[in-house]
């Protein structure tokens, strides 16, 4: 974060800024999809949060986002106690983000990446057995759980479409790669809708 307020001031003070740059904030809800060894233990999960972007300038944004991801997966049933889990999981993202933008028109696609945190957490099921001394199988779960912090990166593309002068709206898709756990990538599906602040 250090890093990126150091940035801002430094492009600051080169006079990229302008004076009519404007700030956007908005709430973003998506799809998630795993992808690799994530996909064999969780299926696609929903995504929720809270977007900020600065303007750069006509081409040029910079931001931050907080979104928590929520994966879920097969359901086992323990056939001695007739219990029912699920295994669980998920990702809170807090990442910077730079979007530029092909066009100054109202419809705006875009490319970019989001580089910052994401804090994990899952819990799986697993079940083994033994056979008894009658010659029966007996039948035990149990579960794992897990937690930690992983740095990772996303690229993105996507459009924005001024529906007003202050309204716009945002669709994008993002790859989520963690750069350091392997088994946590996701492909989240995501719409936006933002208030401009300023001119």
């Amino acid at each position: 974060m250090k890093k990126i307020f150091l940035a801002v001031l430094f492009l600051s003070g080169l006079g990229i800024f302008q004076s009519n740059a404007q700030f956007q904030a908005g709430l973003v809800l998506g799809l998630d999809v795993p992808v690799g060894g994530f996909s064999s233990w969780y299926r696609p999960g929903i995504c929720f949060g809270a977007t900020g972007k600065y303007s750069v300038n006509e081409k040029m944004v910079v931001g931050g986002n907080l979104h928590y991801n929520s994966f879920s997966g097969d359901r086992f049933q323990d056939p001695y106690y007739y219990d029912n889990w699920r295994n669980k999981a998920s990702v809170t993202a807090f990442t910077g983000l730079f979007h530029y933008y092909f066009s100054e028109d109202k419809l705006k696609p875009y490319a970019g990446a989001d580089l910052g945190f994401y804090f994990w957490r899952s819990r799986y099921y697993y079940n083994y057995y033994w056979v008894n001394p009658a010659g029966n199988h007996v039948y035990k779960y149990d579960y794992h759980t897990a937690h930690g912090t992983a740095l990772g990166i996303a690229p993105t593309g996507g459009i924005t479409y001024d529906i007003t002068d202050k309204l716009v709206f945002d669709g994008n898709v993002k790859f989520n790669l963690m750069i350091t756990e392997a088994n946590l990538n996701y492909v989240g599906f995501n719409l936006g809708l933002f208030y401009k602040f300023g001119e």
